[in-house]
């Protein structure tokens, strides 16, 4: 996977403005009609479309945040695969060192120090083992709440009109609830006996006379 960012010579955490000069920058010293030969015409174009092709990601938000996450999952798994790598020739090595180890205390006869040495390389194997488990949780477990708390941080307008739709809902039951005449004898009866309800639903009859008011005051022709 190509880091866009490297193309555009910009770093990852560049602003929208820098990201556009970035790339008039690179146009103007790619673009084939500038070029002195063919061969570099054709380099050029090759140039030209990732560099369009990463302004095309990068300049728009949405792609920009997905590409973001796929570049961040790709760079973890590159890191696990160096941690890999480490830990396999570790083991080769330590193979090879057992190996020739076992070799000297056989034509040594010395067994308990062969065995004291032998325990040893096993718990360094752990132990870089328990390291680099470690390592890939942690990094898997900060990737895992960068990923929520982008997800959970975006008001996007399918939330707001899931909003809107609720209070719709509420409203409508409400009325219902103040056109059945049996609950609307209970609602007056408790707003006459409970101070706490009566306080309450006379915050929202004011904050709604407001906000009433606020609207005939921005369009005073209307009545």
């Amino acid at each position: 996977m190509s880091n866009l960012y490297e193309t555009l010579e910009v770093s990852k955490n560049a602003s929208k403005e820098v990201i556009d000069k970035a790339y008039h920058v690179l146009v103007k010293k790619y673009h084939p009609d500038l070029q002195a030969s063919e061969e570099k015409k054709k380099d050029a174009q090759i140039k030209m479309q990732k560099i369009n092709e990463a302004y095309d990601i990068l300049s728009d938000n949405k792609k920009r945040q997905i590409y973001n996450l796929k570049l961040e999952q790709e760079l973890e798994k590159q890191k696990r695969k160096e941690y890999q790598k480490r830990f396999n020739e570790f083991q080769r090595e330590e193979i090879i060192r057992n190996q020739s180890q076992r070799e000297e205390r056989k034509w040594q006869g010395d067994k308990d120090t062969y065995q004291n040495n032998s325990n040893s390389s096993y718990q360094n194997i752990m132990k870089i083992q328990n390291e680099i488990f470690n390592s890939y949780k942690k990094a898997y477990d900060n990737y895992s709440k960068r990923k929520y708390r982008n997800e959970n941080k975006k008001w996007t307008l399918k939330r707001f009109l899931g909003l809107i739709e609720a209070l719709a809902v509420l409203a409508i039951i409400m009325v219902f609830l103040w056109l059945f005449p049996p609950t609307n004898k209970l609602i007056i009866n408790m707003y006459e006996t409970n101070i706490v309800i009566k306080l309450v639903a006379d915050v929202i009859k004011y904050a709604f006379i407001g906000i009433w008011d606020g609207i005939n005051g921005l369009f005073p022709n209307v009545n």
